[in-house]
């Protein structure tokens, strides 16, 4: 092989090595609990949170990942920086797409403190909190009974819940909240 084609190889080589290395990064929604842990490694524990229930809890590439299992699949993960430091773009961009093949379209919220981005053929739906800094990556269904719920809530700048205004002052907020962090 002359000495330029044995380059070619040797790059397209370390390219791929590279490329498996990325995808192998973060799991994806609709995995087994064995190949995310595969991705993610040895899950630190169950964590109980408001809204979800008990998620699995991984540490990965500088995030703290909460995974939630329905069946023994994972059906949603959400993603933050272990410092909880905001996810600008670029990041949210690299998450999506390393998460789940397909093409990712931005869709307005009605929200100003969420942002949201659907997969191209609907399976997928990904939800940005602005405030505390979490994305959330959902399967379709997951994201109907629960990321909704999620990305209705309003939140005071302790980040508790707030009673939706068709909530009247005689009606009592619900005992617990949408919030996703660890319940107390």
């Amino acid at each position: 092989m002359p000495l330029y084609a044995n380059r070619i190889m040797k790059r397209l080589l370390l390219l791929l090595v590279f490329v498996t290395g990325i995808s192998r990064c973060f799991a994806n929604i609709g995995e087994s609990e064995a190949a995310v842990e595969d991705r993610y490694g040895k899950s630190f524990g169950q964590v109980p949170t408001n809204t979800f229930g008990i998620v699995n809890g991984f540490i990965a590439r500088g995030y703290v990942v909460g995974v939630k299992f329905v069946d023994g699949i994972s059906e949603m993960e959400m993603f933050s920086k272990a410092n909880q430091a905001d996810l600008p773009a670029s990041e949210i961009d690299k998450l999506l797409k390393s998460n789940s093949d397909g093409i990712w379209k931005a869709e307005q919220t009605g929200k100003p403190n969420w942002r949201r981005w659907r997969r191209d053929d609907g399976s997928v739906v990904a939800l940005y909190d602005t405030v505390r800094h979490f994305l959330y990556i959902n399967s379709k269904n997951f994201y109907e009974v629960k990321g909704q719920q999620v990305e209705e809530q309003e939140w005071n700048l302790s980040h508790q819940p707030q009673p939706r205004a068709s909530q009247t002052a005689a009606t009592p907020a619900p005992a617990t909240s949408a919030s996703p962090t660890a319940s107390p």
